[in-house]
């Protein structure tokens, strides 16, 4: 019974829920500036928002399929325990589940065309050009940090046109401070798989400036991400990034992959704690998530994770 459940949450955990709560997290932040939520506000939400939520939700799960049906041999090199280079889900079932996500994100979507036209601008940066040839970008150092920046710049502006219907120009001067938050985490996520990625010619930012420079250009974009914040007034990001910015430093003086991981890790989990605040609900979001994912690797891959624990 045990193997056909995990058989079964295969396909669930196709979408990567893990990545799932950092998208979910920028998207919030988005709908908070929106709507200029008080905190604690209590756990309602509208029908059209949590509609919206949904369609977010599912086209982070196409980007994900998207993603490991193009990684699959760096994914192999980097021992990356992804249900499609782990021989779980086949990709063409990946294809077909995709194929079907899309087409409810697009029933969701279209009752909001400016919603509709972030998204598409969304699947087409991080689905198409930054996953496959001839364009590739993930394996750009540049190009693969620019959308990365403006994968986290339009998941903010998505949350926001989810609540506004429609698209305002001051919401992309409210998102820079998560633009450079995003930033900075992706530029950590390179460096654990610098060996594996090189091996396959995927050129990411540690694998072209070197592990450690990446580290510090990390640190810097925390400073742009505390600045920015400071001068807009966003006081939930400048304090969230301030947070985090001893993580990152440590992570640059250490040169560890234990401390790496260790900014990844925080730097996501402070920013969900600014959402708890204004949004209680996310807190049991993302406790199911958390939980159900810990059941699911423990069993399926004998894996500890997620986990804030890092092996030292």
């Amino acid at each position: 019974m045990k193997s056909k459940i995990l058989a079964a949450l295969d396909y669930l955990f196709l979408l990567r829920p893990t990545l799932l709560m950092a998208g979910w997290t920028l998207f919030l932040l988005g709908e908070i500036a929106g709507t200029d939520r008080q905190a604690m506000s209590g756990f309602g939400i509208s029908r059209d928002f949590a509609l919206s939520f949904l369609a977010f939700t599912l086209m982070m799960g196409i980007l994900s399929i998207l993603n490991q049906l193009s990684d699959l041999g760096t994914d192999r090199a980097n021992h990356r325990r992804f249900l499609i280079s782990a021989g779980k889900v086949s990709p063409s079932a990946a294809w077909i589940l995709a194929g079907l996500m899309m087409i409810i994100f697009l029933l969701l979507s279209f009752t909001n065309i400016n919603f509709f036209i972030i998204a598409a601008i969304e699947l087409l940066l991080w689905g198409l050009l930054y996953n496959f040839p001839p364009f590739r970008w993930s394996g750009r150092p540049i190009l693969g940090l620019l959308t990365n920046l403006l994968g986290g710049l339009l998941a903010v502006v998505l949350g926001w046109t989810a609540v506004r219907h429609g698209f305002e120009w001051q919401v992309l001067f409210l998102g820079v401070p998560y633009l450079f938050g995003t930033g900075a985490i992706y530029l950590l996520t390179t460096v654990p798989d610098t060996r594996g990625d090189a091996k396959h010619n995927k050129i990411t930012s540690a694998v072209f400036f070197g592990k450690n420079r990446t580290r510090w250009a990390a640190v810097l974009m925390i400073l742009f991400a505390i600045a920015s914040a400071t001068m807009i007034g966003d006081t939930k990001m400048a304090l969230t990034a301030g947070i985090s910015l001893p993580f990152f430093i440590w992570a640059a003086l250490q040169e560890t992959e234990p401390e790496t991981l260790r900014a990844i890790r925080y730097g996501v989990l402070f920013m969900s704690l600014a959402v708890i605040l204004y949004h209680p609900w996310f807190l049991i979001l993302l406790a199911i998530t958390f939980f159900l994912s810990r059941w699911y690797y423990i069993h399926r891959f004998g894996l500890n994770y997620p986990t804030l624990k890092v092996k030292e």
